[in-house]
């Protein structure tokens, strides 16, 4: 009121204020107008019913505070720890295996012949060779694969994490940083300093959106400027975000996926150790004792607790009284085991656990909820499969398309294809990669052969089928017997589907050992003899 009282007493500013509203009136009579007409218009704003939604919000994130609260779940919670676990177990597994698939057809078009076996083989085993080291990455103390497991684990938690590119001692090196630490510099905040782009939440963004650069903040509170692209398209992308979730579009940070869960999993949390340490209490009393209305109120272990603490007990014992003393004790000793003389009225009961009878019908719904939201079937993160085969087969499949988009989208894209490409340009320099055109491609900006040549495939461990034999029976059934002799799948996705490793190098062992088992053949043995 004291800002109207103000306005109004103003004559100038009461003026505009009472001009402004006679020109809404005029609005609200012609919006009457056209309501009265029409009929059916009206501003429709989501709510069916008034006030059923309540009052709207755009909630703008706290991306800090998100992620601490992200990770101090994953520390102190089973169920959310669970979870993120076996998803990093299932999409990366020991990691990716990496097939080169350049695009034979488009080079061929270019003027570029490539002896495509022989050229993928060599490259695949020096990715493969690069890649198992420790010295792939910046702090030499896992390899790329390891990390990628790292890069999942901080982008959900964190919401993103930041990789970079660098080349150390004359090889290409992986970096990973916390998202936490990417933050705007203190220059730009309070206007020290002039930026040519704008910088958000720690992320230097040109005006079409792409993102320029990224700040790290140091240990001694500066900040480190991390180009994106250092070399333009020559040398592409050598720092990147890797996101878990994203709010909206135009967002430059990532949301942790745990932000929809996290008031949920505290409460499911502490129901859980409510019970557990109700239980805990409860059974701490083995028995107790009952007495009727005959009692003397008389304790049976009067005798124990007063020797045990020093006490003389009266004399005065009945004979019949130290004849069951004497069973009891002649009991102890034979058999481990306590008889107790209870006094009139007096009954020794055990006691009952008090669980919660609710707890299965309250917990397991809601765990399955997290797990749900996070993005992995609650049989796949608990590993358990007692429902009908179909049941199973329905989570399985669901979850294999799942961990499909996700090894292409995240690990693929914003990985491991970006880690090949800069080890591909780099060992191509170096005379290690024989690509012809490539280079003249590169510096003449034609990103289509460049793109070409790096084309490949990561491949992760795949989802076992519940009953194998069902399920090529079924495949047998759709493909007819026209395919009756014809392989289903091929030697290199059956290595990696069991795990055997690479197909080729199996082939070699095999080889080997068949001719080495030959020789124990009795017929063959009598043809060398002769």
């Amino acid at each position: 009121m004291g800002v109207l009282n103000n306005i109004f007493a103003n004559k100038e500013l009461a003026s505009k204020v009472s001009d402004l509203k006679n020109e809404l009136d005029v609005y609200k009579e012609v919006d009457a107008v056209k309501y009265a007409f029409s009929g059916t218009s009206i501003l429709y704003d989501g709510e069916k019913n008034p006030y059923e939604l309540g009052t709207s919000y755009n909630f703008l994130l706290d991306y800090q505070t998100i992620a601490k609260r992200s990770w101090e779940a994953y520390i102190k919670s089973p169920v959310i720890q669970t979870a993120i676990k076996q998803y990093c177990l299932w999409i990366v597994g020991s990691g990716l295996k990496f097939q080169a698939e350049p695009n034979i057809e488009y080079l061929e078009k270019s003027g570029i012949t490539l002896d495509q076996e022989v050229w993928s083989k060599n490259i695949e085993a020096q990715f493969r060779n690069y890649a198992s080291s420790k010295k792939s990455t910046y702090s030499r103390e896992m390899n790329i694969h390891v990390m990628a497991a790292e890069v999942l684990k901080s982008a959900i938690l964190s919401g993103d994490c930041l990789v970079i590119l660098r080349y150390k001692k004359t090889q290409p090196t992986v970096q990973v940083v916390e998202g936490k630490w990417v933050q705007t510099p203190y220059d730009y905040m309070y206007g020290v300093s002039k930026y040519k782009n704008i910088i958000s939440e720690g992320v230097e963004v040109s005006k079409t959106g792409q993102h320029i650069a990224y700040h790290v903040l140091q240990d001694d509170g500066s900040h480190e400027r991390i180009l994106a692209n250092p070399s333009g398209d020559i040398g592409g992308r050598q720092a990147w975000l890797v996101y878990g979730l994203r709010h909206k579009i135009n967002d430059v940070r990532g949301m942790s996926l745990l932000t929809a869960v996290l008031e949920r999993d505290a409460k499911l949390d502490r129901f859980l150790e409510a019970t557990v340490g109700g239980a805990e209490e409860n059974s701490k009393i083995p028995f107790t004792f009952e007495h009727d209305q005959f009692s003397d109120n008389q304790n049976p272990l009067e005798k124990k607790i007063a020797q045990a603490t020093g006490i003389k007990q009266q004399n005065g014992l009945t004979n019949e009284t130290e004849t069951i003393n004497g069973y009891a004790t002649q009991i102890a000793a034979t058999t481990g085991k306590n008889a107790y003389n209870l006094p009139v009225g007096v009954k020794l009961k055990t006691n009952t656990s008090h669980v919660d009878p609710n707890f299965s019908s309250f917990f397991n719904p809601n765990a399955e909820f997290i797990f749900s939201t996070i993005g992995i079937p609650p049989e796949v993160a608990m590993s358990k499969y007692g429902g009908s085969f179909s049941g199973s087969r329905a989570a399985g499949k669901g979850w294999e398309f799942k961990m499909s988009v996700e090894r292409e989208s995240c690990l693929t894209e914003n990985y491991y294809k970006p880690i090949y490409q800069f080890f591909f340009l780099i060992n191509m320099y170096k005379g290690n990669i024989n690509a012809n055109g490539y280079r003249d491609a590169l510096y003449g900006g034609n990103w289509m052969i460049t793109e070409a040549y790096t084309k490949c495939r990561f491949i992760g461990q795949a989802m076992p089928h519940i009953d194998p034999v069902k399920e090529a029976t079924a495949q047998r059934i759709l493909l007819g017997k026209a395919y009756e002799f014809v392989p289903l799948q091929t030697g290199e996705q059956a290595c990696e589907n069991s795990n055997a490793g690479d197909f080729d190098e199996v082939q070699k062992k095999s080889e080997k050992e068949i001719k080495t088992a030959s020789y124990f053949i009795p017929e063959k043995k009598n043809q060398e003899k002769k």
